[in-house]
């Protein structure tokens, strides 16, 4: 693409950026989506992102999912994070295009991978519910996690809609689950705060988990890694609070699933 089209470009973006807010002129949504089309077309792809949203939620005109799709597609495929993200939800919803959930899922794939909270978010979902994906509620918890500690409430909302699912994997023996929870309860991402509970479920990961030849090596690291920072930075009084807190669930657990698994150690 030659320099003065890509200026052009960016310059009909900015342009549209200054009449969809309203920043020193009048607010023109008319104007806005124009400007973007004209940056859309000259190749931008922000320019093409930003005319799909304008399309799809009817902004400075009529609605148009097809077209809408069809811009988002466009900029997808030029490695734009945020279209990949919305193109997936046109894939996911069956709007302006067919539906179809292994589509969406590899567009957020490629969204996440470049860091955007959304798409990480929003694929944590299908990992939780096997949309276009093997269902897995362990994977589904890391982005979770990682989309919740980035401020995003709906990643909030899923970690507790499933927590009791993770705890009865961790009491069955996941190391992983237990990890998960641990870190959960030390950030406060979908549960209140709670650093005696953390605590208990980094003991239960090192101690009370089953071996799994499987099980990737860096969450055997993490657990030990959180534990010998956890000593660092938290009384004994709190891992004591923690280990009877432990003690507890795990033999409601065992009464329920007449289960043996091995209590976790002392602090």
């Amino acid at each position: 693409m030659r320099e003065e089209t890509v200026g052009a470009g960016e310059a009909a973006l900015k342009l549209g950026e200054r009449f969809r807010c309203g920043v020193g002129v009048d607010q023109d949504l008319w104007a806005a989506r124009h400007c973007y089309g004209v940056s859309a077309r000259l190749g931008d792809i922000e320019g093409q992102n930003n005319l799909g949203t304008m399309l799809l939620n009817g902004l400075g005109g009529a609605p148009d999912a097809k077209a809408a799709t069809r811009w988002y597609r466009a900029a997808a495929e030029q490695g734009q994070a945020v279209a990949q993200f919305n193109l997936a939800m046109r894939h996911l919803y069956g709007s302006g295009t067919e539906r179809d959930d292994a589509i969406a899922a590899r567009w957020l794939m490629l969204s996440a991978e470049q860091g955007y909270i959304e798409a990480i978010g929003e694929l944590g979902t299908l990992f939780r519910f096997g949309r276009g994906v093997q269902t897995d509620l362990l994977v589904a918890a890391e982005l979770h996690i990682a989309a919740a500690q980035a401020g995003d409430d709906c990643a909030h909302g899923n970690l507790a809609a499933y927590q009791g699912e993770l705890e009865t994997l961790a009491l069955d023996g996941s190391r992983e689950a237990a990890l998960r929870l641990s870190q959960m309860a030390d950030w406060g991402l979908g549960c209140d705060e709670d650093p005696a509970q953390c605590w208990a479920w980094l003991s239960w990961a090192r101690e009370g988990c089953r071996p799994d030849p499987e099980e990737d090596e860096g969450v055997r690291t993490a657990v030990i890694d959180a534990m010998d920072f956890f000593r660092s930075v938290q009384p004994k009084a709190v891992r004591l609070a923690g280990e009877s807190w432990l003690s507890e669930k795990v033999a409601r657990h065992r009464a329920k699933n007449r289960g043996s698994e091995p209590l976790a150690t002392r602090a």
